[in-house]
């Protein structure tokens, strides 16, 4: 006794083959597309940062800062990352793309390190700039009270 399969019984099962196919080429697909707006994100992120920085550094020239340094570190940070990108691209001498997980993370300790000074100077150039006014402030004040007494007094001698 042979079993023979009803026809209504195949159809169900390429049907459970196709949906089960069909959920596995989706999750494959979600998992490479994950990757890749991973990278794309990771990419932006640091374009982002970098912009924030060149804002900053900016900021430190417009208050005639000596920034010499930091741009020289912020281009040094702008290769590296241009180098990943086109390592993660695989465009790199035509070789495939590698794990540059290590690449990135001396990018991001870089880039955080000379955003750290960075924003150490912009706070010590705000403090200064603070001080000058409580200075501007004070030495104004003076001035006037030393004018008023000396107006007190004169009004006095006659």
């Amino acid at each position: 006794m042979r079993y023979i399969p009803r026809s209504g019984h195949l159809d169900e099962v390429a049907v459970k083959n196709r949906k089960i196919f069909s959920a596995v080429l989706f999750c494959l697909l979600s998992a490479a597309s994950l990757v890749f707006f991973s990278e794309a994100s990771e990419t932006a992120d640091m374009k982002n940062r970098m912009t924030d920085l060149r804002k900053n550094i900016d900021y430190l020239t417009s208050r005639h800062f000596d920034t010499a340094e930091y741009l020289k570190r912020f281009g040094a940070i702008e290769k590296e990352i241009a180098e990943y990108e086109n390592a993660a691209s695989g465009q790199e001498a035509g070789e495939p793309a590698a794990d540059n997980s290590s690449l990135k993370k001396v990018i991001d300790v870089s880039a955080e390190m000379l955003d750290r000074e960075v924003a150490e100077k912009i706070a010590s150039v705000k403090r200064l700039e603070t001080l000058y006014l409580v200075m501007l402030a004070f030495g104004a004040t003076t001035g006037v009270a030393f004018a008023f007494y000396i107006v007190v007094m004169y009004n006095k001698r006659k």
